[in-house]
């Protein structure tokens, strides 16, 4: 059984980052995606990070008794996978295409790099994750 999030409540959702983010383009490769394909799964390792361009993605967490539970979906201009990637842990999270989607796929090494140049986009990521920690204790 999955529990479902609603769209209600504080603004849980990036609809949009700065235009500073196109820049991450040249860094990474497009790849489409088939609703349903899984991008990576908890536990996996966090060698990249995803750049949504169209479509939404599902951000899931499985709990000990088996139970999957949906966090948060992610649409266009979301950043997704950026935490496993700079601190090299394993992901915290599943995360899949909600809908046909397209994402770019930017390798953990040249995301690093491209926000050691960029710390304005380090703290915008920053300030995402504290969005995204308040709106776990809402929920």
């Amino acid at each position: 059984m999955t529990r479902q999030p609603t769209d209600e409540g504080p603004s849980l959702f990036v609809h949009s980052l700065p235009g500073s983010f196109a820049d991450l383009g040249p860094l990474g490769r497009e790849v489409p995606l088939d609703p349903g394909a899984v991008l990576w799964q908890e536990g996996d390792p966090g060698d990249h990070v995803v750049f949504l361009l169209e479509g939404r993605l599902e951000v899931s967490h499985q709990t000990p008794d088996g139970e999957e539970i949906t966090i948060r979906h992610l649409y266009p201009g979301a950043v997704a996978g950026e935490l496993a990637a700079l601190d090299g842990q394993a992901r915290s999270a599943t995360v899949r295409a909600h809908t046909a989607a397209r994402v770019l796929l930017i390798p953990g090494p040249s995301f690093r790099d491209f926000l050691r140049q960029r710390p304005d986009l380090l703290e915008q990521l920053f300030w995402l994750q504290v969005e995204r920690v308040r709106s776990l204790t809402w929920r």
